[in-house]
């Protein structure tokens, strides 16, 4: 599994460059090294993590989008995330980012019925008058049998310039299954630009239900998949 150094995510940007590729989800070098070890941590679309025979989870580049305003144009990143369950093709997840963008996915559990994994975003923009850099982290939960999506935001924060850092920042996170309770619970470190650490904290029953949210229930999402 790649180690990735916060600066190099911060400057690896997608460039003009970049289309929208399909997945190969039948790459046999891909699938031949993970049978050993699955890759938890993708950060390069086209690339995917199989969980088992039957799943695989991937991260799509779906090409990019012009955009207008007052004060000229723009173009943003159009990507996604995809699953291959028992051989048919889900959309579980679709976002736009600035250009100046790096997106990974990091998968933290999974058991018998779900898979939980959480992505982060770092942006620069710079198309308007006072650019700025802005940051957001998303966990979701993906229930194999029934193609249940549950989306939980757990950061979304900005900087007052490029230069200076983000108000709040993802420092850390983990999924479990607490057995006697039958919940899953979700827990998160969120620095501050003071340094101070917050905690968020996310408990699910076990038909991924919101029991409590730092945030509040009312900010969790659930939709089922949608069939590619």
């Amino acid at each position: 599994m790649k180690i990735i150094k916060f600066l190099v995510i911060i400057g690896s940007f997608f460039s003009l460059s970049c289309h929208s590729k399909n997945i190969d989800w039948n790459d046999y070098q891909q699938s031949a090294i993970q049978i050993n070890e699955p890759v938890l941590f993708l950060d390069h679309f086209g690339e995917f993590s199989q969980l088992n025979n039957n799943l695989k989870l991937g991260l799509i580049d779906y090409g990019n989008k012009n955009k207008k305003y007052s004060g000229g144009n723009y173009v943003l990143k159009i990507y996604g995330i995809e699953v291959l369950n028992n051989q048919k093709e889900y959309y579980l997840f679709k976002s736009t980012v600035p250009l100046k963008s790096s997106v990974d996915l990091k998968i933290l559990y999974q058991d018998e019925k779900i898979v939980a994994f959480r992505t982060r975003e770092f942006s620069e923009i710079d198309y308007v008058k006072r650019p700025y850099k802005k940051f957001s982290s998303n966990l979701f939960i993906y229930n194999k049998l029934s193609n249940l999506v549950v989306e939980a935001p757990v950061v979304d924060s900005s900087s007052a310039n490029l230069e200076s850092d983000y108000v709040n920042i993802l420092a850390g996170d983990n999924f479990s299954y607490i057995l006697k309770e039958k919940k899953y619970l979700y827990e998160a470190d969120v620095r501050e630009s003071s340094g101070k650490l917050e905690k968020y904290k996310l408990i699910l029953n076990s038909e991924l239900k919101c029991l409590s949210s730092t945030l509040g229930c009312e900010s969790i999402n659930s939709q089922k998949s949608l069939k590619k």
